[in-house]
């Protein structure tokens, strides 16, 4: 890496998958120790936790801001995966008085038509001798948003706000986007001012950035198993900007023994909080992904009766296992239907495992 640059190194997508996290983690330490602080810049571009694991489900993602807080993140933005299996009410704990950013320019509390305290639309930095403004923009789900009290906005919209905001004081404008990569490829053709788009959301991976109308897209892939590395420095004879974009491989790097003992103490925490449980059954209930089975009617019912709908529906692949006779945990619960259904945010399929369970045994 080129003295005297700027090396703005961006993650995206890592969906709680803490192995290969580790391995990036490992990568990002390595580049501290040859990077003096005032030339590095590190953002995560959303999706950054999944409920899916156990660890995030059961510190209520405190997993997540304690591995980002550790590594020393500059900036972040908000995915869907934070924006719609979490509550304004938890966004607030887990988010406020984070010791790093969260930028998002296209979402505000309908309550207050404005952002919470802990969210901004940009963020200006000096590193390297060049003055850097950041915003971030979250993919457009408004109808789902709008259930979770969230208004969000036109993204491309708000990018051109955002620029006009940014453009006269700084020397590089970055945009943390988790729009994907079709947007991505809009907002470069038609917001002019960016220098460079950083991606997330579709899990796409540009090992050599696009270049569209004098925009460096770039994008890490998914998981953590690449990070993005981007040099910015002063153009020839001083004018404009040199920008350089890259994807580094985390496989077969070791993993941060830091990192894993804080996922390792998380895990404990986790099975503590799910380990009580929320019901007892008299009889098994059966999960069948090929044919109507006891376990799949309950939840069904269970969402018609939390939607007040009249036709309770959930897909095949929803619950991996029945439940047996006897106690049943949150972590078993958890286990038989892992992910949160973002088709009816707030109100997710596990929650609703759980009422129709609890229905079930006070029958």
């Amino acid at each position: 890496m080129q003295s005297g640059k700027l090396i703005l190194l961006h993650t995206n997508d890592i969906h709680s998958h803490f192995e290969e996290a580790a391995r990036a983690a490992d990568y990002i330490k390595e580049v501290r120790r040859t990077v003096s602080a005032d030339r590095l810049l590190l953002v995560d571009c959303g999706d950054h936790l999944d409920r899916v694991r156990i660890e995030t489900e059961g510190t209520d993602a405190a997993v997540n801001r304690a591995l980002l807080t550790r590594l020393g993140y500059d900036a972040i933005t908000f995915g869907n995966n934070e924006g719609l299996t979490y509550t304004p009410d938890q966004l607030n704990r887990l988010y406020e008085d984070a010791p790093f950013p969260v930028v998002c320019a296209n979402l505000k509390l309908a309550a207050t038509g404005g952002p919470p305290a802990w969210m901004r639309r940009t963020l200006t930095l000096r590193k390297a001798g060049l003055t850097v403004g950041l915003f971030g923009l979250t993919v457009q789900f408004h109808e789902f948003y709008e259930l979770l009290g969230w208004e969000a906005s036109d993204p491309l919209e708000e990018a051109a706000a955002c620029v006009a905001e940014l453009r006269a004081a700084c020397d590089v404008v970055v945009a943390i986007s988790h729009l994907g990569l079709r947007q991505d490829e809009r907002m470069a053709a038609a917001v002019p001012g960016i220098d460079v788009i950083l991606g997330a959301h579709t899990h796409h991976l540009l090992e050599v950035p696009l270049r569209i109308e004098g925009t460096v897209v770039c994008a890490a892939g998914k998981f953590g198993r690449y990070v993005g590395a981007v040099e910015i420095g002063r153009g020839p004879d001083g004018q404009g900007l040199a920008i350089e974009g890259r994807t580094v491989p985390t496989e077969g790097r070791r993993a941060d023994p830091e990192t894993a003992d804080i996922v390792d103490a998380a895990l404990q925490r986790a099975r503590l909080a799910m380990a009580q449980p929320v019901a007892e059954l008299a009889v098994p209930l059966a999960g069948d992904a090929d044919a109507e089975s006891p376990l799949g009617t309950l939840l069904a019912g269970a969402l018609r009766r939390k939607t007040g709908a009249e036709i309770g529906l959930t897909n095949a692949g929803q619950l991996l296992d029945g439940l047996s006779a006897g106690p049943v945990t949150r972590e078993r619960i958890h286990a038989v239907c892992p992910s949160p259904d973002q088709s009816v945010p707030h109100r997710t399929d596990r929650r609703a495992v759980e009422a129709g369970i609890r229905r079930e045994s006070a029958a």
